[in-house]
């Protein structure tokens, strides 16, 4: 037979108690930070989806006129 040895040491430690979120500067500058990030990722979108409208309609107009090198007439 094969004695293990258990050691009977156990320390027991009380979970920290966490700061309410909302009470500290360090939190309400974190979440102003991730807002502003979110407002910037808007005006990104926005312009993006705008540039590429522009430049579908342009493709769309430079094939209406055969402009482009292999465009098929439509008339």
């Amino acid at each position: 037979m094969v004695d293990m040895a258990v050691s009977s040491n156990v320390a027991v430690l009380e979970p920290p108690v966490a700061p309410r979120l909302g009470d500290n500067p360090e939190t309400d500058a974190s979440i102003a930070a991730y807002l502003g990030a979110g407002e910037r990722m808007q005006t990104l979108m926005d312009l993006t989806w705008k540039t590429c409208a522009v430049l579908l309609a342009l493709i769309v107009i430079a094939w209406a006129m055969g402009l482009l090198p292999i465009a098929v007439k439509l008339f």
